[in-house]
């Protein structure tokens, strides 16, 4: 029966050649041409480029988590207490470099007046 697919004929060693017709058998092809088939595709398969899913953490904020890790430990305490606080809560924590510190959770006020204590840099 003919074919309108492409031939390719190429030369093989004779070990090679054993490898195919082993391979044949435990995969049960048909014949050498569907194993060498079988055999091309598993490999441009493996050498095709992969789709990789985007890293699930951005490389931003891996910096931050190794900065975090690399920081003093009082620092690091800092840091927890500040993701302790809601949102509206952490644009009291710092003018500059320097921090008034806050225990517990402060409520509005509490924060509002703690940013006014604390001076700026300027």
């Amino acid at each position: 029966m003919p074919t309108e697919k492409p031939r390719v004929t190429f030369t093989v060693s004779k070990e090679t050649l054993s490898k195919i017709d082993d391979y044949r058998f435990s995969s049960k092809a048909k014949n050498q041409s569907q194993a060498i088939i079988s055999l091309l595709e598993r490999a441009l398969d493996d050498f095709a480029p992969k789709n990789e899913k985007a890293p699930s953490v951005s490389d931003e904020a891996m910096e931050v988590a190794a900065a975090y890790d690399g920081a003093d430990p009082v620092i690091q305490f800092g840091v927890r207490k500040l993701l302790d606080l809601d949102v509206p809560e952490i644009r009291m924590v710092a003018r500059g470099s320097r921090v008034k510190c806050l225990s517990g959770k402060p409520d509005a006020k509490e924060i509002d007046e703690a940013i006014r204590e604390t001076p700026s840099e300027t």
